[in-house]
């Protein structure tokens, strides 16, 4: 059908151990003329237990750049703008981050939530200053200033993790990534 289909391991254990994750080469450089990101995604096991994160970052390894745990943020990343839903956060919501040069943004909740089995589509863009803003199905959902430093290479990324013992599936339908010319 078209999909590309990742699955987490089911150790409940580190994202290297447990992680799935699609990225591609470091070669978008927001200060080049802005870029963004979509991602039409359909979490397939359910949205219990499990952290995703879509948008940019700055590594093409292995990684969850952001992860939440109650309000409080882990990044991986040293710079990146993403999606983040986190099981293990307060609450059960889209949330809009960024982490420019190892700082973390404030965290900005969207107040929407996947649904099993319904495709989401995710947008984010980047301008030349590295602001981000962040859209789910074509609705503005967060502005975030100084998301990522502007002349940092970054990547786009798709990232699954269980917080538990199953393992989590989430289907990629497409990605659609464009930079303007400077």
């Amino acid at each position: 059908g078209g999909l590309v289909t990742l699955v987490s391991g089911n150790a409940g254990d580190t994202f290297a151990h447990d992680g799935s994750q699609i990225s591609g080469g470091l070669s978008w450089i927001p200060a080049n003329g802005g870029l963004s990101m979509t991602a039409r995604v359909i979490p397939v096991t359910g949205v219990a237990t499990v952290c995703y994160n879509i948008g940019f970052t700055d590594t093409v390894a292995l990684e969850l750049p952001i992860s939440l745990s109650t309000t409080s943020l882990t990044t991986n990343a040293s710079d990146a703008a993403v999606f983040v839903f986190d099981t293990a956060a307060t609450n059960d919501f889209f949330h809009c981050q960024g982490v420019k040069a190892n700082v973390d943004t404030a965290l900005v909740n969207a107040a929407i939530a996947p649904v099993a089995d319904t495709a989401i589509v995710l947008r984010v863009d980047i301008d030349v200053s590295g602001h981000a803003t962040f859209y789910i199905d074509g609705a503005l959902v967060a502005s975030v200033a100084n998301a990522v430093t502007a002349s940092v290479a970054l990547t786009p990324t798709i990232a699954v993790t269980a917080r538990t013992t199953s393992s989590r599936v989430l289907d990629v339908d497409y990605i659609e990534v464009c930079q303007l010319r400077a």
